[in-house]
């Protein structure tokens, strides 16, 4: 009786120690399942777009904006995040979630007036990539992407009139009058001839004149004389 009894507190033990360890192995297998990943949400972005970044990473892992041709750990990052800002090297980091879509211009300048960076906080055109490290420095994972200048749209013709509609006529033709444009114009009188005919009929009057009045005075004359006889 006593030794069944034995067995059986020996049993419970057993099992005891086999759950309690299946529990504290749980959280290892979860982190282990958990893959670190990056991802964005294109490749080619227009100047002053949303890049959208998601991540899958541990709580000491980060994630960086370099120019494609810096080397992660010798040159300057423009942007950081991280999954845990609570440790030291990370406080200042943006903080993001695990699978969580984030805008990298949301993301924590460093060192911006570092002359490896100063010239790409805006995110010009140009060619970039994010990476993915863990605490110690190592790559895991690696995303390039493009910059470009606004690719659709209307543009600008720098010969372009102020006003985009008017359209000038090189060969511009005198406009034809109207009817009472045209009479008026016809009726000006021309001055030289004008002068001409002036004086021609004037002319004419006073000859006429001067032959009237010789005729009577010679018929006042003629009249005087045949009294006298």
């Amino acid at each position: 009786m006593k030794s069944n009894f034995i067995k059986k507190g020996i049993q419970c033990i057993f099992a005891l120690s086999a759950i309690c360890l299946l529990l504290s192995l749980l959280p290892a297998t979860k982190v282990q399942a958990a893959e670190r990943s990056l991802s964005l949400d294109k490749d080619v972005y227009e100047v002053g777009e949303a890049i959208m970044v998601t991540a899958t990473g541990e709580s000491t892992d980060y994630l960086c904006l370099y120019l494609e041709e810096y080397v992660p750990g010798q040159d300057a990052g423009i942007y950081y995040a991280c999954f845990d800002n609570s440790l030291e090297d990370t406080v200042d980091f943006t903080l993001i979630k695990n699978n969580e879509p984030t805008n990298v211009f949301d993301w924590f300048c460093a060192t911006p007036s570092n002359p490896q960076v100063s010239p790409y906080i805006d995110i010009p055109e140009g060619d970039y990539k994010i990476v993915l490290r863990d605490e110690s420095g190592e790559l895991l994972d690696e995303q390039a992407f493009e910059v470009v200048y606004q690719s659709s749209g209307p543009t600008e013709d720098p010969n372009a009139t102020e006003n985009p509609d008017v359209t000038e006529n090189p060969t511009t033709e005198k406009p034809t009058p109207s009817q009472t444009e045209a009479l008026i114009i016809t009726a000006e009188p021309d001055d030289e001839t004008d002068t001409v005919i002036k004086s021609d009929d004037n002319t004419y009057v006073w000859i006429i004149v001067g032959v009237v009045a010789a005729v009577i005075i010679a018929a006042v004359v003629f009249v005087i004389v045949k009294k006298k006889k």
